[in-house]
């Protein structure tokens, strides 16, 4: 029973934690990441998750959070831990910006990005459709997904944003106007 309460008690401090105290587990975890110090960055990350966990489902700093734990076990290619903790990013990415929003757009992009080196392109190739679908609507934002740079120190896998950038604009030059263009492009892994 005491320790019942204990644990309740803790669990409503961190939910009334100032901001800055999930920034900074949330930047020192991704700097432990970026240097290949995984146990430090994980115990980081995690903090940071549960502290976001209680701002709530709307909070932006929740995507945030998912995003950069997932990030982890990905570099340390743990992709069944990882992808549900990109799928939930994901979902609070959309609860908390909009589901075409860019970041949701980005975390549909590290979702595909984890499906593709997992063997998963179809899979993968969907949900770079989806991003780029969204980012269609707003040629800067379509632009910036394509220039967008690896995301926490992992390396961008995936060259289609580019090649379907320059596939579509040869396509609108060669179309009549109005018609919907339809481009397939390559997922090339390197």
């Amino acid at each position: 029973m005491k320790t019942m309460a204990l644990g309740l008690a803790l669990a409503a401090c961190m939910a009334c934690a100032p901001p800055s105290s999930w920034r900074r587990e949330l930047s020192l975890g991704d700097r432990a990441l970026h240097h290949g110090r995984y146990a430090e960055a994980e115990e980081l990350l995690e903090a940071a998750l549960k502290r976001a966990e209680g701002f709530g489902p709307q909070d932006p700093r929740l995507a945030e959070s998912l995003s950069a734990l997932a990030d982890l076990y990905y570099a340390r290619g743990e992709y069944h831990k990882a992808e549900p903790l990109y799928r939930r990013a994901l979902e609070a990415a959309q609860r908390a910006w909009g589901p075409e929003s860019p970041e949701a757009s980005a975390a549909l992009v590290s979702l595909a990005d984890l499906l593709s080196v997992g063997g998963r392109g179809g899979e993968a190739e969907k949900l770079y459709q989806r991003a780029l679908g969204a980012a269609e609507k707003d040629p800067r934002r379509l632009a910036e997904l394509a220039q967008r740079p690896a995301h926490r120190g992992r390396p961008r896998l995936l060259a289609a944003p580019q090649a379907w950038l320059q596939a579509r604009q040869e396509a609108r030059q060669r179309s009549r106007p109005g018609l919907p263009l339809r481009v397939k492009f390559d997922l090339t892994v390197f």
